[in-house]
């Protein structure tokens, strides 16, 4: 299995802005007006896993925000498996960086929702990938990753095969 992860930005690397629902009026309150007008039209609500592409200038995606749910006892892993199979391809930041704990949530997350069984048919669609967010454990998420896609790799394949 090939993480979606990059250790570094490109040129072209967007940023994704993580925000829970009690965020987003203050989001909103900063944003351009142009941003704010788009998120507002799009009527996204933070809600977890719910993502907003904003375009840029030029209609090419320039930005997204993605709801999803933290405080005592929650877990963005559902949330951030549902973002990156939700985004469109191409490479994406976290802006701004979470703490560390919530970041190697989101990138477990990450890496759980690009599995593709692919032992049969390739996936041709562009994958979201995300840049390595600071502070994450690294070797957590690869670990979880490539346990998690080996069973569901075990559980897609025939017995016969």
């Amino acid at each position: 299995m090939t993480l979606p992860f990059r250790p570094k930005p490109r040129a072209e690397t967007r940023p994704l802005t993580l925000l829970p629902k009690s965020d987003l009026a203050k989001w909103l309150k900063s944003a351009p007006a142009a941003a704010r007008n788009w998120v507002r039209a799009s009527h996204f609500a933070a809600g977890p896993g719910e993502v907003c592409v904003v375009p840029g200038h030029d209609g090419t995606p320039s930005r997204a925000l993605a709801g999803i749910v933290t405080g005592a006892g929650a877990s963005a892993i559902w949330d951030a498996a549902a973002i990156a199979s939700r985004l469109p391809g191409g490479s994406w930041r976290l802006d701004p960086a979470p703490p560390a704990p919530l970041a190697t949530q989101v990138a477990t997350g990450w890496a759980l929702g690009a599995y593709r069984f692919e032992r049969y048919k390739k996936d041709r669609s562009a994958t979201a990938v995300l840049i390595w967010p600071p502070g994450v454990d690294r070797g957590a998420v690869e670990r979880t990753a490539s346990a998690t896609a080996l069973v569901r790799d075990l559980v897609n394949t025939p017995a016969e095969d």
